[in-house]
């Protein structure tokens, strides 16, 4: 099954991307967020733009994708408690700590693997998958290298590719 997952940097690009027929959208926080000049969401913003995805059927992934320090983890883990208090589908999430925490805290929020994860070989899909959702979001340039030098036992054909559009700072 394919899903239409749309980047959603304000309320405003949330309530285009579901009137335009997206089945869900991706969208940061103020913290832990690699998109560090977009405006993102604050958690009342975030509780506003769930319920009103949640109301038209659209799912909610919240990126939580740069690598947490060791003096941060109380932070994300609060962090991941009110995402999961909300009802956001999953995360999208860099560090393994957050991907983990996850997998073993809420059964009701998926993890998927962040562009940001950097692997440039599918051989470690499988123990990705151990802990995490089927989903693998390659880096750009290793989708085709990737889909041809997976393991045979690695469901490449299940697995959800998230874009990742680069602009280039000056």
């Amino acid at each position: 099954m394919s899903e239409l997952l749309a980047p959603a940097g304000s309320m405003e690009a949330l309530r285009a991307a579901i009137a335009n027929g997206c089945d869900a959208v991706y969208l940061g926080m103020q913290k832990f967020g690699a998109r560090a000049y977009s405006a993102n969401f604050s958690e009342q913003e975030l509780a506003e733009a769930v319920a009103y995805a949640h109301i038209r059927g659209v799912k909610v992934y919240v990126t939580v994708n740069t690598i947490v320090f060791q003096d941060e983890l109380e932070d994300v883990y609060r962090q991941l408690h009110f995402l999961n208090g909300l009802g956001v589908d999953g995360v999208i999430a860099q560090d393994l700590a957050v991907l983990t925490y996850v997998a073993r805290n809420f059964c009701d929020m998926e993890a998927h693997c962040s562009t940001q994860m950097g692997s440039w070989s599918a051989s470690i899909l499988p123990s990705w998958h151990s802990f995490t959702s089927p989903q693998y979001s390659p880096a750009p340039s290793s989708v085709i290298s990737s889909r041809n030098s997976a393991p045979p036992t690695t469901p490449i054909g299940r697995w959800r590719v998230f874009p990742l559009i680069r602009s280039r700072r000056r």
